[in-house]
């Protein structure tokens, strides 16, 4: 169970990590899901805990009208509403246009290559806005489970600072309690806007309780199970890039 106390604790030490690094200006990448909004509430709380340090910078990224990726609209709003919840602005960046330019280029078909194409258009509006003040940071919104899960994409998600990654997806909305975020927010089954229009559960054909019963167990192996044992090990690959023999490359 996520604290009052775990909360200040986490603020204590990401306010130092931001601090070595001289970063105050937060950019992060609101989609309406309760990953992001948890991550936006935190930002918040570490704002009021130290006053006059830190600007954030909330952004949204619609895609309208692609075949790669489904629900923006809905998104949007949820984003809006969200942070007018918060008081705070949000910034709007539609890259639905761009989009068709590059299903255009790439003379793209297939609405998973177009899913693709829509992904790595994200970063480059985070980038960007980033960029308007050497003092910025980009803030990641991937969590524990997600991380485990390789539920990803490896350009897109896992950022600059990444201050929910060791919490599972139940803690997350335990999160999201304590600096409180909306229900209309965390009554939306978790999806991630993918050209099938599935929710994450769905596409990975398991619940993300399922997976935690099963790193917190002992439960019995069973068809789940096996199914999240294989997903974890199909999306190694992801987590690679990130550990030190990727770093420090493979030949010393």
């Amino acid at each position: 169970m996520i604290t009052s106390k775990d909360l200040n604790s986490a603020l204590r030490k990401l306010h130092s990590h931001l601090k070595q690094s001289g970063r105050t200006r937060l950019v992060l990448g609101v989609s309406g899901g309760v990953d992001s909004a948890a991550t936006l509430g935190l930002l918040l709380k570490l704002q009021e805990k130290y006053p006059k340090i830190y600007e954030i910078v909330p952004v949204s990224c619609p895609i309208i009208c692609s075949i790669g990726t489904t629900e923006q609209y809905e998104a949007h709003e949820l984003a809006t509403s969200l942070c007018a919840h918060f008081k705070i602005p949000l910034r709007t960046i539609s890259l639905g246009t761009l989009s068709k330019q590059a299903m255009k280029s790439l003379e793209a078909d297939s609405a998973y290559l177009v899913q693709q194409v829509d992904y790595w258009l994200r970063p480059m509006a985070f980038y960007k806005v980033s960029m308007e003040n050497p003092n910025s940071i980009l803030v990641g919104t991937i969590n524990k489970s997600e991380w485990d899960l390789g539920w990803f994409s490896q350009y897109l998600d896992v950022l600059g600072v990444n201050p929910i990654i060791d919490l599972y997806k139940s803690e997350v909305y335990q999160l999201a309690t304590l600096v409180g975020v909306p229900s209309f927010i965390t009554e939306v089954p978790p999806k991630g806007g993918l050209a099938d229009g599935k929710t994450d559960e769905e596409s990975l054909g398991f619940t993300y309780q399922q997976y935690e019963n099963l790193m917190l167990g002992p439960i019995p192996l069973d068809d789940v199970c096996r199914r999240i044992i294989d997903r974890i090990k199909s999306s190694q690959f992801k987590r690679d890039r990130f550990s030190e023999a990727f770093a420090e490359g493979f030949f010393k």
